[in-house]
């Protein structure tokens, strides 16, 4: 009877402690990024190294023993906190800028895998001075949640400088979980192309209509031209990247101020913004083009900027 009572006792105290350890270890916060993953917890993982055998399957019956043994271990438990991402489980693969690479440039190109989660709508990706990312630099929102997408921000980073970088899936308002977090560090020396000069339309001018064909110089080396643009005294800005000398914009609002600028770009760098120019549009009602639906924004969020790509058009970026 004594050795029945003393083994239901020990049960009873491996259980409490079971318990008091789960609590816990939820109540740090640590997360699993798939429910799937998750395996219950055992008394070797809490560091109790209890081994539990009944030697008699009638508890009831005569004879009832129970052997309980305890054994000291050092084994690490890592806590788990179910979250449950429903059907937004696909994790972005990084492709490059690769993890601990140095590059030549100071204006990195960012590539990644999306996968093809039907219920994936935007696509995250955090660039921050620390693993932590904690000091955020720059973010992105875009609507290509799917397949293999790249990007590139549009202002330099500084030189010879190491960054963080990771990216997940929005489904509707749940968020998927990270992918792993890589690093690179910028190139240094190397050539920064000049302004170029702002050709059309004239400084200070009003357009005959709410579409309007912006126009600058040549700048040799270059591979590309920057194009922004937004509303006279706003904070944030629109912009895309052309090969060509010109490009139109539309969509604007009637009897609206606008202002604009250019950069060239060559494979070091993003180069010097050109002067900043106006025009104003007229009266009358806005213009509607698909060209416009391809445009990046960007917004200042504290320490960080945010970009938000539209790519619903397939034209040039």
């Amino acid at each position: 009877m004594k050795a029945r009572m003393f083994s239901m006792f020990a049960l009873i105290i491996a259980s409490a402690l079971l318990l008091i350890f789960t609590l816990t270890m939820v109540a740090q916060g640590a997360e699993i990024q798939d429910p799937s993953q998750v395996v219950m917890p055992d008394m070797v993982s809490y560091g109790l190294g209890a081994d539990l055998s009944q030697a008699s399957q009638n508890q009831a019956g005569s004879g009832y023993t129970s052997e309980i043994t305890f054994t000291p271990v050092a084994a690490a438990y890592l806590p788990a906190v179910f979250r449950n991402y429903g059907g937004c489980s696909a994790i972005p693969t990084l492709l490059s800028p690769a993890n601990g690479s140095s590059l030549n440039t100071i204006a990195p190109l960012f590539r990644l895998d999306n996968g093809n989660n039907p219920n994936a709508t935007v696509l995250r990706l955090q660039v921050a001075k620390d693993p932590g990312f904690t000091q955020g630099v720059w973010s992105l929102r875009s609507s290509r949640a799917s397949g293999v997408s790249e990007f590139r921000f549009p202002r330099n980073w500084n030189p010879a400088a190491t960054y963080y970088w990771r990216a997940w899936l929005m489904c509707g308002d749940v968020q998927g979980p990270y992918s792993e977090v890589w690093s690179f560090t910028t190139g240094s020396g190397g050539t920064i192309l000049p302004a170029p000069t702002l050709v059309a339309p004239t400084n200070g001018s009003t357009s005959p209509t709410t579409t309007v064909n912006l126009q600058w110089s040549p700048v040799s080396g270059a591979i590309e031209y920057l194009v922004y643009w937004r509303e006279a005294g706003d904070r944030g800005y629109f912009f895309w990247s052309v090969s060509a000398t010109q490009t139109t914009i539309s969509q604007l609002k009637a009897n609206t101020t606008y202002e604009w600028w250019i950069s060239a770009r060559n494979d070091y760098a993003i180069g010097t913004n050109s002067e900043t120019w106006r025009f104003t549009t007229p009266a009358g009602s806005s213009s509607l083009s698909p060209q416009n639906l391809n445009r990046n924004s960007v917004e200042e969020d504290g320490s960080a900027t945010i970009v938000f790509e539209d790519r619903t058009a397939s034209n040039e970026r």
